[in-house]
């Protein structure tokens, strides 16, 4: 009997087989017998590049999915005369189509099957030829099995995928597995994207972008604006727009939509769209009275917006606050849209330590409402999400230091009772955050990106993203892999395997965006280094 037979597995009775050569002794009916220690042989040969066969047949059309293949294991667990480069067809029954091919694979070195899927087909038979060799560790290269056999698997066709390889030595792929809809007690695994800083200033005399703000425009689409040196022939910042059309895997030219005019610096925007041809936005001003304070600029395309270049005829005005004309609002005019009015939510470093609320019917003049915080943070962001069919909103902050913060509250005019850390900085490249920029697709948080440097002068940053996503673990008796938190984008993950070890028979498990809720258990497979695979539950 095979070891680790997949529960709920259907593999059809194989009624007949064939193979390209048979070793004297050696007969191909081992390798179907049941028998374990019982092998079947090719022929051997004095180098690894003669291709060996070997074919086996049901007695009707079959959906099939995977193969199961038991090496020849001598006593330390090493595979002897298992192929390195091989190719699995499946026969239709006029001809041979390829399902499935393996490069170099490592020998196997673990007492297990080996478990190789693949998009399901509509078959009779199974064909694995082998290209290159494995050696029986005494001099020959040879075509050596224990046991063979084929079969489907539900889960393998609906819920844990192969569909390709090619991601890089030792590490494998997941994909779909971004953030399910918001849940306030699941936001601890932000998984680092690996391409970070994924936004780069264009290239010139002063390079220092950090304000990132995303606003979906379509399926897939965002419109990411963002402020600083954009590669610019000045220290003036700038309000510059890019978009990606594929969910943050690329990004298009950088455009600058708003130019400080009459203001040393426009920054740290805070974008919305609240209807088809209606965006607003609110973005800080550096006058030369050394004073910060909001404008506001409206669009009907998100691109285009008016002003383009910043002056004090756009400034918004607020009421019912003391000392408004004396106050500094450096970096905190964070805007929402509730349907009927719009809330802003901004930091005073004349009135310090504290998060400020206030309402306007248009976005240009305000009205104080109240203090929501007294915690020393800069606000950046606001969201509104549902859960369990109640609002909830979280608000984003930072301090320029190494943390991101966040507070929860039932509705636009509560914070909640105090800050919380949301993640801290990934090593020296981001270790002064100055930003932080929510990106949500519809009801689901689905990451962060901010602006961040290595530097405490804060005249070198970037923009890099965190994404919220689900935990991935690969697991057997002997390994653990998945605890590394690095992404590419916000539905793919890395795992990375230990240094030699490129083959595993195991079980991948999915957890929930708190990394401890189990949601899914896959059947037995195996990886190997490269695999790129699909979540589809």
């Amino acid at each position: 009997m095979l070891i680790g037979s997949p529960a709920q597995a259907q593999e059809p009775v194989i009624t007949s087989y064939q193979s390209s050569s048979t070793l004297n002794g050696w007969p191909r009916s081992r390798a179907f017998d049941g028998v374990t220690g019982t092998i079947w042989s090719s022929f051997t040969h004095p180098n690894p590049g003669s291709a060996e066969w070997i074919a086996f047949w049901f007695a009707g059309f079959n959906n099939i999915n995977y193969v199961r293949l038991k090496p020849r294991f001598d006593r330390a667990n090493q595979a002897l005369g298992f192929p390195v480069t091989f190719t699995i067809y499946n026969s239709n029954g006029a001809q041979w189509i390829a399902s499935r091919k393996v490069v170099a694979m490592q020998r196997p070195y673990r007492n297990a099957d080996i478990i190789l899927t693949f998009p399901t087909a509509y078959c009779n038979g199974i064909l694995i030829v082998a290209t290159t060799l494995g050696d029986d560790k005494v001099g020959n290269y040879v075509f050596l099995l224990d046991e063979a056999r084929a079969g489907y698997h539900p889960d393998f066709a609906n819920k844990m995928v192969w569909i390709g390889s090619g991601v890089g030595t030792g590490q494998i792929e997941m994909r779909n597995i971004g953030a399910r809809d918001f849940n306030p007690n699941h936001l601890a695994r932000w998984h680092y994207d690996i391409r970070n800083p994924i936004i780069q200033p264009n290239s010139g005399t002063y390079r220092n972008i950090y304000t990132a703000t995303s606003v979906k425009n379509g399926p897939g689409c965002y419109n990411v604006f963002f402020g600083g040196w954009d590669g610019s022939g000045t220290a003036n910042d700038k309000v510059s727009l890019t978009v990606t059309l594929d969910k943050f895997k690329t990004f298009g030219p950088h455009v600058p939509v708003i130019n400080n005019g009459s203001y040393i610096h426009v920054n740290n925007e805070s974008a919305i769209k609240i209807g088809p041809n209606d965006w607003r936005m609110a973005y800080t001003t550096y006058a030369n009275n050394g004073l910060n304070k909001p404008c506001y600029a409206t669009s009907t395309n998100g691109v285009s917006w008016t002003p383009n270049t910043s002056n004090p005829a756009y400034l918004m005005t607020m009421s019912g606050y003391a000392n408004w004309t004396k106050a500094d609002v450096n970096g905190m005019n964070v805007i929402y849209h509730d349907g009927t009015q719009f809330h802003m939510y901004f930091g005073d470093f004349q009135n310090w330590p504290g998060v400020h609320h206030a309402t306007s019917p248009n976005n240009i003049n305000y009205t104080y409402a109240q203090k929501l915080l007294n915690d020393g943070v800069i606000v950046n962001d606001m969201k509104k999400f549902t859960v369990s069919g109640a609002p909830c909103y979280i608000w984003g902050y930072h301090t320029n230091g190494h943390r991101i913060y966040y507070s929860l509250g039932p509705n636009p005019s509560n914070a909640g009772i105090g800050v919380r850390t949301l993640f801290r900085n990934k090593g020296a490249s981001d270790r002064y955050i100055v930003s932080c920029g929510f990106v949500q697709d519809g009801n689901k948080l689905i990451g962060c990106l901010f602006g961040a440097g290595a530097v405490s002068s804060l005249d070198q940053n970037r923009i890099f993203a965190r994404w919220l996503q689900r935990m991935t673990l690969f697991s057997n008796a002997s390994v653990r892999w998945g605890d590394t938190e690095e992404s590419v984008g916000p539905d793919t993950t890395r795992v990375y395997m230990a240094a030699g070890q490129n083959v595993e028979t195991g079980q991948i498990q999915i957890f929930a965006e708190d990394g401890t809720t189990l949601e899914y258990t896959s059947p037995l497979l195996t990886i190997l280094a490269g695999d790129i695979w699909q979540s589809r539950y």
